[in-house]
This record gives C-alpha cells, sequence and structure tokens, in this order.
C-alpha cells in the first residue's frame, strides 16, 4: 500500500514541548498526512517542538533534501547576540547589550537596570543563579557576584559556557508593562500574522503574569517587518515568536522564538481555534492565505504565580473563566518544566479594563488543594 507523505516533529520530554507536539500531530492528521520519527523520501517538513532543536530540525530537513529553513538563518535567530547584531544591520534599533568576557568588562558605566539573559534557550529558567535576574545597574550586577561569591563561578562559564544556554548577556530592562509580541508564520514566499499580544510578567523576571491577545501596538507592522528580515534572510517554513519591549513608543527585539508560544498553545486548544492545522498547510504551501480570529476581540491569560509546590495539586476557579491549566504538577528534579506548576485560566473579554476586571474576581476565588 502507498504510503501518506509526512512530516517529523523533534520534541523534548517537557509539558510544554510535548504539547505542541500533540497539536502538530492533530494538523497533519487534519492534513492526511501521518507523523514519522525520521525523515524520508516521503517527508515534507521537520519541525521542532522547543527552540532548543530549531536548529537540528533545519539541519536534519537540509540534509535530507527536505524544504525548510536555513540551518544558518536558525542559528542567527535562536543566538541573542546573532539576532540583535542582525537586526541591527537590517537598520532596526537595539536596547544597550552586550556579553561581559572578563572581570574588567563588568565595569561598565551603564546606570539604568539591567537583566541578565543567556545567550540561547528562551522562558523563565536558567540553570545559573544570576540567570534571567533583574539588577539596578551593571555596577549593581557585579556587586551582586562578589556579595554572593558568584564571580568566579560567572566567569568561568563566560570562558567555557554550558552548550545549552551559552555565555549571559547583561541587557537594559525597560519593566514588566511594556511586553509585546507578535507570531507570523513563514511560508514558502510569504509571512503572514497570526496574532499578537500585550503582557506583563513579574517584576524583575520574564516570567509571564498576564498575556493579552488580540492586542496591537501601533507600531506593531515594525515587528512583522523584523520578521520579514529573517525570513529574507532564509528563515522559511516556521513559526516565529517575537517579543520586543516599548521604549518611548519604539519597538526593541529582546526575543526570537521559533515556536508557537505556550499560552497559546493552550488557548487554541480552549476554545477550538485552528492555528495548528492551518499553519501548518500555510508552511507547507497547501494554502495560500493563513488567516486566525479570536473568539472575542481580546482573549486574556492570567497565570497565577507562586513558590513552585512539588507533587500534584488542584486548583478550582471560583469565578467564570476558561480554565487552562487546573491540574498541577511540579518535579524539583526538573526545575525547568514548570509549564503546569501554575493555576491559569482565560476569558474572553471586549477591552483590557474587563480582562483586568474578571481576572482579578477569578485570582480571588481560586482554592489550591493537594491531590491524595
Amino acid at each position: 500500500m502507498r504510503r501518506k507523505k509526512n512530516i517529523v516533529l523533534l520534541a523534548l520530554g517537557g509539558s510544554e514541548s510535548q504539547a505542541k507536539s500533540r497539536q502538530y500531530e492533530s494538523a497533519a492528521r487534519a492534513l492526511g498526512l501521518e507523523v514519522a520519527p525520521y525523515p524520508d523520501g516521503r517527508t515534507l517538513a521537520v519541525l521542532p517542538c522547543t527552540d532548543s532543536l530549531a536548529t537540528e530540525a533545519a539541519w536534519l530537513a537540509h540534509s535530507y533534501g527536505v524544504a525548510g529553513p536555513d540551518p544558518l538563518a536558525v542559528s542567527i535567530a535562536v543566538h541573542k547576540p546573532l539576532a540583535y547584531r542582525f537586526l541591527e544591520s537590517r537598520g532596526f534599533g537595539s536596547l544597550f547589550w552586550y556579553v561581559p568576557l572578563q572581570r574588567p568588562d563588568l565595569d561598565a558605566d551603564f546606570d539604568r537596570p539591567v537583566i541578565v539573559k543567556p545567550e540561547r534557550g528562551t522562558g523563565s529558567y536558567g540553570p545559573h543563579p544570576w540567570g534571567y535576574r533583574a539588577f539596578a545597574s551593571v555596577a549593581a550586577f557585579r556587586r551582586y557576584l562578589q556579595r554572593e561569591r558568584l564571580m568566579e563561578r560567572f566567569l568561568a562559564n563566560q570562558l567555557a559556557p554550558l552548550p545549552n544556554t551559552g555565555r549571559y548577556l547583561l541587557m537594559e530592562y525597560i519593566g514588566s508593562s511594556a511586553v509585546h509580541s507578535i507570531t507570523a508564520v513563514v511560508g514558502a514566499r510569504k509571512v503572514e500574522l497570526a496574532y499578537s499580544t500585550a503582557m506583563t510578567t513579574k517584576p524583575g523576571t520574564p516570567i509571564v503574569d498576564w498575556m493579552l491577545f488580540g492586542f496591537r501596538h501601533p507600531r506593531m507592522r515594525r515587528m512583522l517587518a523584523m520578521i520579514e528580515a529573517l525570513a529574507e534572510a532564509g528563515l522559511r517554513r516556521s513559526v516565529v515568536y517575537l517579543q520586543c519591549v516599548d521604549k518611548g513608543g519604539e519597538l526593541f527585539p529582546i526575543d526570537v522564538n521559533l515556536r508557537p508560544g505556550s499560552m497559546w498553545n493552550e488557548v487554541t486548544r480552549a476554545f477550538d481555534i485552528p492555528f495548528f492545522p492551518r499553519a501548518l498547510a500555510f508552511m507547507l504551501d497547501q494554502a495560500p492565505r493563513m488567516r486566525i480570529e479570536l473568539p472575542a476581540p481580546y482573549v486574556g491569560v492570567r497565570l497565577l504565580v507562586s513558590r513552585p509546590v512539588p507533587g500534584h495539586r488542584k486548583a478550582s476557579f471560583g469565578a467564570p473563566c476558561v480554565p487552562l491549566v487546573s491540574d498541577l504538577f511540579y518535579d524539583p528534579k526538573q526545575p525547568s518544566d514548570r509549564g503546569r506548576a501554575w493555576p491559569m485560566f482565560a476569558i474572553a473579554c471586549g477591552s483590557r479594563q474587563e480582562f483586568e476586571r474578571r481576572a482579578a474576581l477569578v485570582a480571588r476565588s481560586t482554592r489550591i488543594a493537594p491531590v491524595r
């Protein structure tokens, strides 16, 4: 019997990576495709379900002659300093940032807040105590390393970095209330906007507090132009999730992700939004356009963040909402996998004010109990 065409998915064992893999598997079936464990002559795409496997996916596709993004373009996108340099070379502005390599580099005269970020990887967890932390200035970060006796460890990592994080860079930290993002799907020839958001993060961290899908920044076209520049460099047949911060009304890139956002993944499942089959069809050049509609003008998502508690717990929401994560699991042996550590819910609404008001009611009424 003649076998079907297929796609290959690269995923890790974490809950978020596996959730995206299941969405892609369902989308493949809807398009009459199989999911294969490795590429062959019938493979149409090799797709990453996590950023850490994006370069591997691109190289695997390239090695088997499967249409996909240029591995060099992917390598630039998933490496923050390279991505910033590339976008700067295309005329886009950037915040102050640099990669300290030696002790004198920490004497830089920059007295505004900075955040310490790994060159590689995305999310909110880092294996080092200084990762994803904000400081009042470069000098404050230097004093922190000295006070905590971490200076030698930090400089040792900068000399011989871990492969999954790379070196750490210091970047100007704008704050938690000015983060905006768009997700676009890049096909064989053009770029389609999927959705846009505004979000806030927990102060001093990149952990998302809430995200409002449907919000469009006045300079959103600038963000789309950044993704188009990456597409022109070879980043084809990819999902690109770009985060920017607003400084004085201008948008500056802070992170490029090559997979759908985790909150978006939950929203598409809860509201039955056909993002994955339509995105896959567009990437495979089986559909000329890609249109995604929300169930209301906005969909707000709130994450109730607290200290992760090991074990299995259950959240009960006492006010009207759409539960996204209510079965809570956290394993301290896998601290990077916190996708189901906290309750999360969604509200379809007509304005940001409505979302904030209703989300506050849900947050106050939520109860969490251990599962025995």
